[in-house]
């Protein structure tokens, strides 16, 4: 068994939590001093004369020595075991023997399997790559040789595998490590272990104080994110269309006055442009109103879907919308304009089509409302053009709709 995407997150979240909480330990010992507990512990281990390292040599080392300190101090325990075993799964074993030999060349000696057959397998070895060369300890470490261990006999007897070390020679005058057949305590789906099966999880690492801390810390956490979501989803719910799924009324008479004094402010073009669905009433009538809202939620996609990011496309009511064009002079909403009633055109199997007004600001107009005015005023003309068309206020000899009229 290889550990699930969703086991790995998990085990990844998990490595995170026990480095944060180390990191709390470290500051609250006064600035981060070396804890004297794992000082202790490692005082035994020390890296080989110079004169004999090489690469190969120091590296190990160095690996071994990041390994130990990591699991004393309650960090990383499940990314080792899962390092262990993702190698375990990756030997082919045909037997107990076989699995006992490609152990013993690993510099792991295995006294005993039992239970290979009968269910519940305990696996006993006397000597572990983790616990050599390092001084008593509080609690297990020898979570690398459990993984191993874990994937060596999983792919031995083809069942799911998992270990806990029982009995470490590290935290006992005993020096042998034993190991129980368990449960991986995240398995894929599932958030507890099985009724009466062992967690491997470091869980009573963190002490008490710690464990309050990060409670409290959690407690107000989610609550910081869940007010956060009730926030933004109220905020969404005020500013967008139900149906359609672009801006609102609300929020388009917003966004006309910010942008209004954004193009006063840096002597920038600002183009609104207002549609109208060419016949919709008759759509309603016709097919009915749940089809006339498949028709209002499709063009209002095909609008989103052929404007730039910065611009604003709303709903203004009923069956007509608003384009604001930030940045865009008349001439450059035209294109806008031919683009989007060529897609609708060709995208709408009831051959609706839609009517266009485009204003641009300019110095005769005083307010936000006269640019609306204005497009209205274009809007309405190009409607009595016969739909599918757009119309320019003030008109000008460059406005043409795709029926040549303007």
């Amino acid at each position: 068994m290889s550990l699930s995407n969703v086991s790995i997150r998990k085990l990844e979240l998990l490595g995170r939590l026990s480095s944060v909480t180390h990191d709390l330990e470290e500051i609250a010992r006064n600035q981060g001093k070396e804890d004297p507990s794992a000082k202790k512990t490692l005082g035994r281990f020390r890296l080989s004369d110079p004169k004999n390292w090489n690469q190969t040599s120091l590296l190990s080392e160095l690996a071994l020595f990041v390994l130990r300190r990591s699991l004393i101090t309650g960090r990383s325990a499940l990314e080792i075991y899962s390092i262990g075993k993702q190698l375990g799964l990756t030997c082919k074993v045909k037997s107990e023997g076989e699995l006992k030999a490609l152990l013993g060349r690993a510099g792991i000696e295995c006294l005993s399997i039992k239970g290979l057959s009968e269910g519940r397998v305990v696996v006993t070895i006397r000597s572990g790559i983790t616990t050599s060369e390092i001084g008593p300890v509080k609690k297990p470490v020898c979570y690398f040789e459990a993984g191993l261990l874990a994937g060596l006999v999983e792919r031995l007897r083809g069942k799911t595998t998992d270990f806990k070390e029982s009995q470490c020679s590290a935290v006992s005058s005993k020096d042998v490590c034993r190991f129980v057949d368990t449960e991986l305590y995240l398995a894929a789906g599932n958030d507890r272990p099985a009724r009466g099966a062992l967690s491997i999880l470091p869980i009573d690492q963190y002490s008490e104080e710690n464990i309050r801390l990060l409670t409290s810390l959690a407690s107000h956490a989610l609550t910081a994110i869940e007010n956060t979501l009730l926030f933004e989803k109220a905020r969404r719910q005020s500013v967008i269309d139900n149906l359609t799924g672009v801006y609102n009324h609300r929020y388009f008479q917003q966004s006309l006055r910010i942008e209004w004094k954004r193009a006063e402010r840096h002597k920038q073009p600002v183009t609104l442009v207002m549609i109208d669905v060419d016949r919709f009433k008759e759509i309603n009538d016709t097919y009915g109103h749940i089809k006339g809202d498949k028709v209002l939620k499709h063009i209002a996609s095909l609008f989103v879907q052929n404007l730039r990011d910065i611009d604003v496309v709303s709903r203004y009511g009923g069956d007509e919308f608003a384009l604001l064009l930030p940045q865009t002079d008349v001439k450059g909403a035209q294109v806008v304009a031919q683009r989007i009633l060529k897609v609708i055109g060709k995208g709408e199997e009831l051959g609706t089509t839609v009517s266009m007004g485009l204003a641009e600001k300019s110095k005769k107009f005083r307010e936000p409302d006269d640019l609306i005015a204005a497009a209205d005023k274009a809007l309405l003309k190009a409607k009595k053009k016969g739909g599918g068309a757009f119309f320019v206020h003030p008109p000008d000899s460059a406005s043409k709709s795709p029926k040549g009229k303007g």
